[in-house]
């Protein structure tokens, strides 16, 4: 994943078969907070949440295979969960929304 805040428009265009979902609220746990502060302290260019949120929005699935990728479009045209995964540094990022799209989760792989 590039640090950059400067990503391109083209970079976050959905090419998948999936339709738009809400995210509901927004829950972020503490371990990507600390994760996020400790790198914008070191490296002021690097993307924040809200960017990895907008991706996730945009059904831009990350890192995910492309078993999981399917697995997501689907999931949004018959409300299953929907995941999204990003490399953030040294860690993987993680965010998921729920069935009923009412909460989105951004936690680290180790936290699920």
């Amino acid at each position: 994943m590039k640090h950059s805040k400067e990503l391109s428009q083209s970079e976050h265009i959905n090419t998948s078969d999936s339709i738009p979902f809400e995210l509901g609220n927004i829950v972020i746990k503490e371990t990507v907070r600390t994760l996020l502060r400790e790198t914008m302290e070191t490296n002021p260019q690097c993307v924040g949440v809200s960017l990895l949120l907008e991706r996730h929005k945009n059904r831009d699935w990350g890192e995910l295979c492309s078993e999981g990728k399917a697995r997501n479009d689907e999931a949004t045209k018959s409300d299953g969960r929907i995941f999204s995964s990003y490399a953030y540094g040294k860690e993987q990022v993680w965010i998921i929304t729920e069935k009923d799209r009412k909460t989105t989760t951004v936690l680290l792989m180790d936290d699920y």
